[in-house]
């Protein structure tokens, strides 16, 4: 059985492997620091790769929660999710800073997402109360 090619040029790497290689090394050019202060750029490239990948959902998406009695249709939905969770959390993990990555290693995407959004937020915060606090101190 042969792997399918590109006939367009002499790669012989099978299309699926040339468009995640490809996919990956751009978001290998904007990897998360760990002060967060390219968050925004950050996670517009890791949500185009997603969408790309059909899986942008799963930032947006906690997994289903199964019942005792889970129809068939249900556990696969939520093995699918849970499966494309693990690739896109490794995804953002190898995409961020070492320092980032130690703190959230063992979560899933959304968590992931949702922790980084809060920190943002955060800060963003911090830096508004310091921008009123050092207005104010001019205006007295």
């Amino acid at each position: 059985m042969s792997i399918p090619t590109n006939n367009n040029n002499n790669l012989s790497l099978p299309l699926t492997q040339k468009s995640s290689f490809s996919l990956m090394s751009v978001l290998n050019r904007e990897r998360l620091n760990e002060d967060g202060s390219n968050y925004l750029d950050w996670i517009r490239t890791l949500r185009f790769t997603l969408r790309y990948e059909n899986k942008e959902y799963i930032l947006d998406e906690d997994a289903p929660i199964l019942g005792e009695n889970a129809t068939p249709k249900e556990v696969t939905t939520y093995n699918k999710h849970y499966d494309e969770s693990t690739k896109v959390a490794c995804l953002m993990l190898a995409t961020m800073d070492s320092d980032l990555q130690k703190n959230i290693e063992n979560w899933g995407a959304f968590d992931i997402n949702q922790q980084l959004e809060n920190m943002i937020l955060e800060q963003a915060r911090q830096e508004r109360f310091g921008i009123v606090k050092s207005f104010m101190a001019c205006k007295q």
